[in-house]
């Protein structure tokens, strides 16, 4: 039986798969092959209490990093926090008013938690500068001959990805 993966990956695409009824709709229609890869920072403990009999994996079981590659990891994930993905969103919302009258710190909701902007300065080049180091090409990327686990699952027999693609599919999992 191949698991069928719904990565969530912040609280916001979890509040939206779970209280629109996404994710019971595809345990009734899957069943049993339906895991979730869940990562909503504090909130992932909540959202898996909603998710009784699903199998949840977390993003660190996926990953193993020793030596510099987890330091690099953890570095990424610092600077991720400090100016990567929600503090550029939250620093653009905030210098065009969009919701700004619902923003505060600590809001459930991540876009609209204040506090994740960061502490520099509200000055463009600064804004340039997080955007081109959230869009850049350079990742911290495993080293030749080292899979992370997800990949071997993915390719654990009876995956999917294991199996000629069908006509008119990818073949991707």
């Amino acid at each position: 039986m191949t698991p069928i993966w719904l990565v969530l990956p912040d609280p916001f695409s979890s509040r939206l798969f779970f209280d629109t009824g996404i994710v019971s709709a595809l345990r009734a229609r899957v069943g049993d092959r339906l895991e979730l890869v869940l990562d909503a920072g504090d909130q992932t403990a909540l959202w898996s209490k909603r998710v009784a009999g699903i199998r949840i994996i977390k993003p660190e079981d996926l990953m193993s990093a020793q030596g510099p590659e987890k330091l690099l990891r953890r570095i990424d994930r610092s600077l991720d926090a400090r100016i990567g993905f929600y503090p550029l969103s939250l620093r653009q919302s905030l210098r065009h008013g969009f919701n700004r009258e619902r923003m505060r710190p600590g809001h459930q909701n991540w876009f609209l938690d204040s506090s994740r902007a960061g502490s520099l300065p509200d000055w463009r080049f600064l804004d340039h500068a997080m955007t081109s180091w959230h869009y850049r090409m350079a990742k911290a990327v495993t080293p030749a001959g080292r899979r992370p686990r997800v990949l071997r699952r993915w390719r654990s027999p009876g995956c999917a990805s294991d199996r000629p693609a069908r006509s008119g599919s990818s073949g991707t999992p």
